[in-house]
């Protein structure tokens, strides 16, 4: 019974973790201490680099679209 359990946990993931890997958090920092956290949705791949990829994102707010670097980590 534990075996059916560990695979119904490692099947697809679930639709918060997809919704998760598409959105992107953009964090700032005012210089009065307070902050904005702007959400914006990927749209598409524009591109992808030695150290980088590129999204075409839209704005959660605005639904203005824009293209966002995210660097990758090591």
């Amino acid at each position: 019974m534990s075996l059916t359990k560990n695979k119904r946990n490692s099947s697809k993931p679930t639709k918060e973790k997809a919704e998760d890997q598409n959105v992107i958090f953009e964090h700032v920092r005012r210089i009065d201490g307070t902050e904005i956290v702007r959400k914006y949705i990927k749209c598409g791949l524009l591109g992808k680099g030695g150290f980088a990829n590129c999204f075409i994102t839209e704005n959660a707010e605005t639904r203005k679209k824009a293209a966002t670097k995210i660097v990758l980590k090591e």
